[in-house]
């Protein structure tokens, strides 16, 4: 019988399997729970805000305002429900992180089809996938793919870790158990955001499981001993696009300037990754918005869960070029969305990866899975086909 989930708590409070063996899992919310939502919606207040401020300094109080109405009067979770449980959910524990790990997984019909971890990002969860699972599981043309859509540690129904210094690394390790387990000693990784990070650290430290990874996020700084590098950097700064530096490469690059100047839209991660543990308070017990991190797809509202999340923001840390990050030497396919916040130069990223795969796609931004999965897709099937 399926583990019904009845959000009387955060994820970590659902109860774990025997080691290394699928759970059945339905998401189901207590009609308690929801009566409590209610309440909170009803008594929500608000701030005021300086009346031309529009989004400057937040999220703007009108937009707000409308968002509360709709939840307290338009939506219905019943019919998400539904939704969420269009595929098999799955919960599987692994020993060797401490990790309650819940996971979507859906079967390709195809023979030949090859297994696919999707890994989420922030703020994101394991329903970014939902428009590539048909897409990839039962595609037209081209390569077919088991998908094996993990919650990360600390979101959505997967536990938060009890201790300190759960990385990238670790994440990496609960995942790869977790393919290991259901079978699979060898498989194919994607990832934007944080997924990103966990799929090249996958590359790196699993190069004969992991064959090969596919990412929508690039985050590379420049490599400060290559003097083409060293060029475009002078350009970026002083000239603009001259012989180093492409039309196309300026622009990704400054508008990643101009977003990191000063913080940019980056305060979030300010506070999450060094003060989690006073945020959790507050996502814990808030009067209503911060309830969705119960009902929706990341439970980011304990302490322990948030400072999950600032041990993986130092853990990654920031790539420069005074400090020359390892190589990925399994083949890579990167897949750049117009509107995504790091479009670095193709020649920076291929100091880094072992690059087989480069596109550019004319819509979409940083939740490519989301916002254009047809393209997603069909980058991912283009890129494996080539090795």
């Amino acid at each position: 019988m399926a583990d019904v989930f009845q959000f009387e708590g955060c994820a970590s409070e659902s109860p774990r399997g025997p080691p290394r063996t699928p759970v059945p899992f339905k998401i189901h919310v207590s009609d308690e729970l929801l009566g409590d939502l209610a309440t909170r919606l009803a008594q929500t207040r608000f701030p005021d805000e300086l009346t031309d401020a529009g989004w400057t300094y937040g999220s703007n109080l009108q937009y707000m305002k409308s968002l509360v109405d709709y939840w307290k009067n338009s939506y219905n979770w019943r019919q998400q429900e539904i939704h969420l449980n269009e595929y098999d959910h799955f919960k599987m524990y692994i020993p060797e992180t401490d990790i309650n790990l819940h996971y979507v997984y859906v079967k390709s019909p195809r023979a030949d089809a090859k297994p696919l971890l999707f890994l989420h990002g922030w703020p994101g969860s394991f329903y970014e996938a939902w428009k590539l699972i048909p897409l990839l599981t039962k595609p037209k043309s081209g390569p077919a793919f088991h998908m094996i859509v993990p919650s990360l540690p600390g979101y959505g129904f997967s536990s938060a870790p009890k201790r300190k210094g759960f990385g990238v690394k670790k994440v990496a390790d609960t995942v790869h158990q977790l393919m290991f387990n259901l079978g699979y000693k060898t498989y194919y990784a994607q990832g934007g955001d944080w997924g990103s990070s966990i799929c090249r650290t996958l590359g790196l430290y699993y190069p004969k499981n992991c064959l090969a990874i596919h990412i929508n996020l690039c985050i590379v700084g420049h490599d400060s001993s290559n003097w083409i590098h060293r060029m475009q950097i002078l350009e970026l700064k002083y000239t603009g696009p001259l012989f180093f530096l492409s039309k196309e490469d300026y622009k990704g690059l400054n508008d990643a300037s101009k977003f990191n100047a000063n913080g940019g839209e980056l305060a979030y991660q300010a506070i999450q990754g060094t003060k989690p543990q006073t945020l959790g308070y507050g996502l814990t017990d808030s009067r209503s918005i911060t309830s969705s991190t119960r009902l929706y797809y990341e439970s980011i509202g304990t302490g322990a869960q948030a400072a999950a999340a600032a041990a993986a923001a130092r853990s990654a840390g920031k790539p420069s070029g005074s400090k020359k990050m390892p190589y990925v030497t399994v083949p890579t396919g990167v897949a750049n969305f117009p509107n995504e916040l790091s479009k670095p130069p193709k020649n920076w990223v291929e100091s880094y990866y072992n690059l087989k795969h480069w596109s550019v796609h004319e819509r979409g931004g940083h939740f490519g899975a989301m916002e254009n999965p047809e393209a997603l897709a069909k980058d991912v099937q283009t890129f494996i086909s080539k090795l």
